[in-house]
C-alpha cells in the first residue's frame, strides 16, 4: 500500500509518495493561485508515474489551501505544524529548534526535553507575509534580479542597510530609497536577508533562545544561500552572547542544518501520521470529484455565495431604467427663473451695474448727492454679506431712501471699496 502526503501551500504544491518507508515519487511546483488544478495534475501524475490506485492507497493533506480539496479526494487534513513536528521527531531527534519559512507564512517550533519525552512550543505568523519567501521575491523582482541570481547572492562581507522586516510594502519602499542613493543591489539583498532573520528571531521566538541543533526548512531557507549565511551569523552570535554551551568537538556552523528535503517535511509528516491511522481512514477516492469541482462546483458555489448583479436581463434593465428616471425626476429641483437685476430696473436705478473686474469707483455705486457719507465707513473693505446686513441709513432706518436701497442691492454680489 502506498501513502501520499500532499502539502497545498499558499504559493506551491508539494507531494510525496511513500511505499514501505521509502519515498518513490516527489515533486514541488508553483500553483499560481490555481490550487485545485495543480493538485489534480499531481494526482494524475502519481497514478501514471507512481502506480497509485484509487480505493486501495491512502492520501493525507496539509497546508493552508488543502481544507476544501482534501474531502473531494477522500483525504484527511492534518495541521501543518503537527505534520512538520512529526517528521522532525522521526528524522532529527536531536533538533531543538525548527524554523520553516514558507511562501506567505513562518513557523517556529521549540522542542524541550521532559521526563517522558519532548514538549513542543509552536509560534506561527500567518497574518502578514513580512519576512517570508514572497517578501524576498517581490523585492527582488522590483530590483529586476533573476531568481537564479537571487539564489546565489551572498550575505557575508557586505555592508548592511536598514530594510523594514515588518511589511513587504515597507521593504519595497526602503529598497527603492537605497537604489536612488546608489547602494548596490548586492547590499540591498543582503540587507533583506538580514531583515528576514531579524523578523524570525525578534518576533517568532517570543524571547526564547533557539538552542542547537537548529533545523531550517522551507523553500527560502533551502534555495537562498545568503539567507543561510545570515542565519548562521546571527545564531552563532546569539549563542556567544547568551553563553550557550555547545557540543564539544562540533563546529558551530554544523549545528545549523538545512536538509536537502527541506521542502517536503510537511508531506513526510503527513505520511508519518497517516501510517498509524486505522484501516479505511483517508482512502484515496480518485480525481472525479475534484475534476467536477474545477469544472462546475466552484462556479456554482460562487454563484450562491456572491451578491446579486445589478440586472439579470433586458426586461430587468428596462424596469430599472424606468424606476431610475422616476427617482431622478423626483430628486431634480425645478429650474429657477432667471433672476432679474434689481439694479437695472428704471424704477429703482439709473446707474449701470458695476463689474468685479472694473476699476473701483471713488464712491461705491452711488452718487455723492444721494448717499450719506456715513452710510459706509470709508477706508474699510468689508464682506458683501456684512454690507447687506447694515441698515440703509442711520438717520432713517425704518424707511430707507431709494438711493440707499440701490446701494444695498448692488453691494450684495461683490467687493466694495471705501
Amino acid at each position: 500500500m502506498k501513502i501520499i502526503g500532499m502539502d497545498v501551500g499558499s504559493t506551491t504544491v508539494k507531494a510525496v509518495v511513500v511505499e514501505d518507508g521509502q519515498a518513490t515519487w516527489q515533486d514541488y511546483q508553483r500553483h499560481n493561485t490555481r490550487q485545485a488544478e495543480k493538485v489534480h495534475e499531481f494526482l494524475e501524475r502519481v497514478e501514471a508515474e507512481a502506480g497509485v490506485v484509487a480505493g486501495r492507497d491512502r492520501i493525507f493533506f496539509t497546508g493552508s489551501g488543502a481544507g476544501f480539496i482534501a474531502p473531494l479526494c477522500g483525504g484527511k487534513l492534518i495541521q501543518e505544524v503537527v505534520a512538520v513536528a512529526a517528521s522532525v521527531d522521526r528524522l532529527h531527534p536531536d533538533v531543538r529548534f525548527v524554523s520553516e519559512i514558507g511562501g506567505e507564512d513562518m513557523k517556529t517550533i521549540f522542542f524541550t526535553a521532559t521526563g517522558s519525552g519532548k514538549s513542543k512550543q509552536v509560534f506561527m505568523q500567518s497574518a502578514c507575509s513580512g519576512g517570508t519567501g514572497t517578501f524576498v521575491e517581490k523585492t527582488a523582482r522590483k530590483l529586476q534580479i533573476p531568481t537564479e541570481r537571487l539564489a546565489q547572492m551572498p550575505y557575508e562581507g557586505l555592508s548592511l542597510h536598514k530594510v523594514s522586516s515588518k511589511c513587504g510594502i515597507f521593504a519595497e519602499t526602503d529598497a527603492n530609497t537605497l537604489v536612488k542613493t546608489g547602494v548596490p543591489v548586492e547590499e540591498i539583498i543582503a540587507s533583506l536577508f538580514e531583515a528576514v532573520v531579524y523578523q524570525n528571531l525578534a518576533t517568532l521566538t517570543k524571547g526564547n533562545t533557539p538552542m542547537p541543533e537548529v533545523l531550517l526548512l522551507g523553500g527560502p531557507n533551502l534555495f537562498f544561500t545568503g539567507l543561510q549565511e545570515a542565519w548562521r551569523h546571527h545564531l552563532m552570535k546569539l549563542w556567544t552572547q547568551r553563553k550557550i554551551a555547545l557540543p564539544e568537538g562540533r563546529d558551530p556552523a554544523s549545528l545549523i542544518i538545512v536538509p536537502a528535503e527541506a521542502l517536503y517535511y510537511a508531506c513526510l509528516g503527513c505520511v508519518e501520521i497517516g501510517k498509524d491511522e486505522a484501516e479505511g481512514v483517508s482512502v484515496y477516492l480518485g480525481r472525479d470529484k475534484l475534476r467536477w469541482w474545477i469544472d462546475e462546483g466552484q462556479h456554482e458555489q460562487k454563484a450562491k455565495a456572491g451578491g446579486r448583479a445589478l440586472i439579470s436581463g433586458g426586461d430587468d434593465l428596462k424596469a430599472f431604467s424606468t424606476q431610475w428616471e422616476t427617482w431622478r425626476a423626483a430628486a431634480t429641483p425645478a429650474p429657477e427663473s432667471k433672476a432679474t437685476d434689481r439694479c437695472s430696473s428704471a424704477a429703482t436705478s439709473a446707474a449701470p451695474r458695476p463689474r468685479p473686474w472694473s476699476s473701483p469707483p471713488s464712491r461705491s455705486c452711488s452718487s455723492a448727492a444721494t448717499r450719506s457719507p456715513r452710510a459706509i465707513p470709508s477706508r474699510t473693505r468689508r464682506r458683501s454679506s456684512a454690507r447687506c446686513a447694515r441698515p440703509a441709513s442711520r438717520t432713517s432706518a425704518a424707511s430707507p431712501s431709494p438711493a440707499m436701497a440701490r446701494i444695498s442691492s448692488r453691494t450684495c454680489w461683490g467687493p466694495t471699496w471705501g
